[in-house]
């Protein structure tokens, strides 16, 4: 860049935080962030209109603000006057810092994997309470405590011991993760589900089975949609409240009426909600013949025979879970936590009952609210959760391992 250049700031920048450390500004093309200090956000702001180097500076500048607007130059934040940013590119996902486990990442058509992780950073499908759509990263962060690992002399991965089944799970099972579905700023809703269903039909095609990290719920629209279209499957709906709520015409699926809109897509053979509890204002307890309420009291009762009974055994399962079927002891940070829920002990037990006697597609965890959480507590249990049910549902391939006949595939 030579010396009387005059620059302008990127119409595809945004300030996505600002605070007395710094200003953390969010380029949409590329999905990248910087944090800058208060001084040089100060610069960049007289970029607004095309200014050489020097007259954003307010005088000569520095050698090292030169090169800092150099490096904001090279990402893309600054244009040269004149020059077009052309059509944003098409993407689909988007690289973070961490992965699931520290497992490998991974991209559509790499080398598959058994199991793929996608994370959907949003929350623009909650009613309430935002802040789950930092969940994903979160989780990612807090899951390497339990990090993913192959032997040195095989390559195979290891799995992890499960101390209360006293056996090991997921040994052979290969990880990948793909990042985080891609979130254009300003889209809207619908555009973020369409693209998840399109992420998860890459997953589907590649022979491996999905698992997303939310976000809200609304995610699971995309998944099931991707792998209905595949063949007829029944949705298991773990969660506090049905989301049965209508949706009004015209409008986004929000938390409240997903289930709803996933039990009307095309494939969806039938669909079983377990967990509902507490005091609401209509009666939703309310079962036909494509739709089975098993509420949190009945659950407790009968335990898992509940759930397994309600599922045909002719069709596969996708399970869409809800961090707030938990109790709030185990879950505090849920984004509707409601009082009574089951205990971590009880939805292992559920989730093994699945995998032992229904083969499973995919799975969802969603609605993980990091700003309301204590000492990381919902996040890890929720690491705990994922690790349970892969454990359930995809047996270890390993020979005489018990469970093999009920492994899952897309295949």
């Amino acid at each position: 860049m030579s010396a009387p250049d005059r620059l302008v700031l990127s119409p595809r920048v945004n300030v996505e935080s600002a605070g007395a450390d710094g200003v953390v500004v969010f380029h949409t093309d590329t999905a990248s962030r910087l944090r800058l200090t208060p001084a040089l956000y100060e610069v960049l702001r007289r970029f607004e209109h095309p200014a050489t180097v020097d007259e954003a500076a307010g005088g000569s500048a520095s050698p090292g603000l030169a090169r800092s607007i150099e490096a904001l130059r090279a990402k893309g934040y600054l244009l040269a006057e004149g020059e077009g940013v052309g059509p944003a590119p098409e993407r689909r996902l988007a690289t973070t810092s961490h992965t699931l486990f520290q497992c490998p990442r991974g991209r559509p058509g790499g080398p598959p994997a058994r199991v793929t992780v996608v994370g959907v950073p949003s929350d623009l499908g909650v009613r309430g309470w935002p802040g789950s759509r930092a969940a994903p990263e979160e989780i990612r962060k807090r899951s390497y405590d339990f990090t993913y690992r192959c032997a040195a002399h095989s390559g195979e991965p290891m799995g992890w011991f499960d101390v209360a089944a006293r056996r090991r799970v997921c040994q052979g099972v290969s990880f990948a993760d793909w990042g985080d579905v891609w979130l254009r700023y300003g889209e809207p809703l619908r555009a973020l589900h369409e693209r998840t269903r399109e992420v998860c039909a890459d997953i589907a095609r590649a022979g491996s089975f999905p698992l997303l990290v939310g976000g809200d719920q609304t995610l699971a629209w995309g998944a099931v949609a991707a792998l209905a279209e595949r063949e007829p499957l029944c949705v298991l709906w773990l969660d506090a409240h049905t989301d049965y709520d209508h949706t009004p015409a015209g409008a986004a699926v929000n938390n409240g009426g997903v289930a709803r809109a996933v039990h009307a897509l095309p494939g969806v053979a039938r669909m079983v909600q377990a967990g509902h509890r507490g005091y609401t204002a209509n009666d939703k307890v309310v079962s036909h013949e494509r739709l089975e309420i098993v509420t949190g009291p009945e659950l407790a009762r009968r335990g898992p025979a509940a759930v397994v009974g309600a599922l045909p055994p002719g069709h596969p399962v996708y399970v869409s879970l809800d961090i707030n079927l938990l109790d709030p002891v185990y879950a505090p940070a849920a984004t509707n936590p409601a009082p009574g829920g089951m205990t971590l002990d009880a939805l292992k037990e559920l989730l093994a009952a699945v995998g032992e006697s229904r083969r499973v597609v995919g799975m969802d965890l969603s609605e993980v609210n990091p700003s309301r959480d204590v000492g990381s507590i919902t996040a890890i249990t929720a690491c705990h959760v994922l690790l349970a049910a892969l454990g359930a549902f995809l047996p270890s391939p390993t020979p005489g391992h018990a469970n093999g006949r009920h492994a899952a595939t897309l295949e």
